[in-house]
């Protein structure tokens, strides 16, 4: 593995280590495609001074696009987002065995 930092906007897994909570390899790309559009549609709003109508019309493409880019990983997504809360925030002992 290289030296150079994980980058959350330009992930290269194949080169560097990606978070252990990460379900696979393709989360990183998805994720960073997921802050792409956010970051244009904050700067569609703030540069482009939209109408309410065009604004909408913008959010519903934005919205559309981002239903196509995350539906088949919809699945890792949410194993990923598990993974994440378990490790920032692991259930007390005996929990577990209560769930079984």
């Amino acid at each position: 593995m290289s030296d150079k930092p994980f980058s959350r906007r330009s992930p290269q897994t194949e080169y560097t280590t990606r978070p252990d909570y990460y379900e696979n390899d393709d989360i990183a790309h998805v994720l960073s495609r997921v802050r792409f559009m956010l970051e244009f549609s904050e700067t569609a709003d703030e540069k482009l001074n939209l109408n309410a109508s065009a604004g909408c019309a913008l959010l519903n493409v934005y919205m559309d696009l981002l239903g196509d880019v995350l539906a088949p990983y919809a699945l890792d997504l949410a194993l990923s987002l598990i993974a994440l809360e378990d490790s920032l925030d692991p259930q007390p002992e005996g929990v577990e065995a209560e769930r079984a």
